[in-house]
């Protein structure tokens, strides 16, 4: 969730608390790990009852694995944005690490629990940062969006495999 919020926080305000490569090497790292370990429960006769389980939780690491690293390179390049494009953003970062923490409780806890795809939020962002033209760096910020989209996308199915309900984000009445 750390890589998520540093990554925004980059891409808008250009200063991260944390050094984001360094930061998506670790995680590959410790994926590479995750690999390794998981190798004598997918292959084999030992692997048989819990191999498509375990392959489909790998998939799913590799992909947040691949967009957390496009997520990084994108946000690299500091943008300017308008305020409301920044809220958009900033909304998507939050739902995300919400969604985040809610799966991470599904997997420890066993608990029931309810994720809100970021969706709406991206769309809006996306929407407006294609209404800015050729401003510099919005290719890098289309970038960042579709890298946050697919990680939130990754994190939901994951979630709702998991038994979580989707839920509708509704918005507060203003």
């Amino acid at each position: 969730t750390d890589l998520v919020a540093d990554s925004v926080t980059s891409l808008l305000d250009g200063d991260p608390t944390t050094p984001l490569t360094e930061t998506a090497r670790q995680l590959g790292k410790d994926l590479q790990q995750f690999r390794l370990t998981a190798k004598p429960l997918s292959a084999g006769i030992a692997g048989l009852g819990g191999r498509r389980t375990m392959r489909h939780g790998l998939r799913m690491l590799n992909a947040c694995d691949r967009y957390a690293r496009i997520l990084v390179r994108s946000s690299q390049t500091r943008v300017e944005t308008s305020p409301e494009l920044a809220d958009a953003i900033n909304s998507t970062a939050t739902q995300i690490r919400r969604n985040i923490d809610v799966l991470i409780t599904a997997l420890e806890f066993d608990q029931p629990a309810t994720v809100f795809p970021s969706t709406d939020f991206i769309d809006t962002a996306e929407s407006i940062a294609r209404q800015h033209g050729d401003q510099p760096g919005r290719q890098s910020l289309l970038s960042a969006l579709h890298a946050l989209r697919q990680i939130d996308r990754v994190v939901i199915n994951s979630a709702i495999d998991l038994g979580a309900n989707n839920g509708v984000l509704i918005p507060n009445p203003v």
